[in-house]
């Protein structure tokens, strides 16, 4: 299991590896853990084997057959992310470790559930865990909140225990049990590759300032662009339709851009069964004539709600097939029979 302690010795680990890495052709793990037992100072935490085990399983270090140790490229971005060679974790690192170790590492289920603690914090304006958290917690998620306050995750203040700001959108995802992978993502097509990341930083930018200006500070600061860490989610964007008890996102956005005045976009097939499932808090957020240069003063999108339902019925706006789905029927004397079929909107 990886623990604050063993995060708190990974830079020691990692320095001295790296230096015995320099000055001989190839460091063993029993000097690397006997230079790290060395170098500890009055009784501070000295299990070294196991900060090693850490530092294996993030995939800083790798062990050879023989004890030899490689720091591999990982590592050396880790190492370089602390330039004056401190022992302490410095604020670089602590981000790097919240992604490897858990959002996207072996504490992101105990993580999980974490956020699921987490209410409304009226009082600042963010998110809080719930009083008895800890009181109620396994071995694994205390240990993952140690984790997460050594990197500065999680802070308390006036005696509550609440996200800190930079980490709230990133923390908060992951109540969420979305899988993401290459082979999922749908091709993205020309215009979407020339504006859509352009087009969907200013919708999260035009969300927030929409949201504030309605009072629902709390909301603003989980806006998120879901696309960055989930291509296969339907989505660009999760929102809120305004002040929400809960602070679960209401609002799912879809942002399409293109460079022309007239409405065309093309839509994939996740995505209108995404809209399918959730209605009326689907939103397609169409930008025509779009220039990313003009920031959110040229950010006026023209918002279709539920858009399964709203663009068959419109009366300027057709919807026609553009993929098609291949199925064999049959095979026979060696030739095979196949259907095509239009996916059209009675199929979304």
């Amino acid at each position: 299991m990886i623990s604050s302690d063993h995060l708190r010795e990974l830079n020691r680990l990692l320095i001295i590896a790296d230096d015995l890495q320099h000055t001989s052709s190839t460091p063993y793990k029993s000097a690397v853990l006997l230079a790290c037992s060395e170098s500890t100072f009055r009784g501070s935490f000295h299990e070294h084997e196991e900060t090693l085990d850490c530092a294996l399983s993030l995939g800083l270090l790798v062990l050879g057959k023989e004890g030899e140790i490689r720091i591999t490229g990982p590592g050396t971005q880790f190492i370089s992310l602390n330039p004056e060679h401190y022992y302490e974790l410095q604020p670089a690192q602590r981000s790097y470790l919240f992604r490897v170790a858990v959002a996207d590492g072996p504490l992101r289920a105990p993580a999980a559930k974490l956020a699921s603690s987490l209410e409304r914090d009226r009082a600042n304006a963010g998110m809080a865990f719930k009083a008895d958290v800890l009181a109620t917690a396994t071995a694994e998620v205390s240990a993952c909140f140690n984790v997460l306050h050594l990197l500065r995750v999680v802070r308390e203040q006036n005696g509550i225990w609440t996200v800190s700001p930079e980490f709230l959108a990133l923390f908060a995802r992951l109540r969420r049990h979305r899988t993401m992978g290459e082979a999922e993502f749908q091709a993205v097509l020309e215009e979407q590759a020339r504006f859509g990341r352009a087009a969907e930083v200013l919708a999260v930018e035009y969300e927030r300032s929409r949201l504030r200006s309605l009072g629902a500070d709390a909301e603003a600061l989980l806006v998120s662009r879901i696309s960055e860490t989930d291509i296969a989610a339907g989505f660009d964007v999760e929102s809120f339709d305004g002040a929400s008890s809960s602070l679960k996102p209401d609002r799912f956005i879809e942002v399409k851009a293109s460079s022309s005045e007239t409405l065309r976009f093309f839509w994939t097939r996740n995505e209108q069964k995404i809209a399918a499932t959730l209605g009326r808090s689907y939103h397609i957020y169409y930008l025509g004539a779009f220039k990313p240069e003009r920031g959110l003063e040229g950010f006026c999108p023209r918002i279709i709600v539920d858009p399964v339902a709203t663009l068959p019925s419109l009366p300027d706006v057709r919807v026609e097939p553009y993929t098609y789905l291949v199925n064999e029927d049959s095979a026979v004397g060696g030739e095979v029979s196949v259907t095509a079929t239009p996916l059209s909107p009675a199929d979304w």
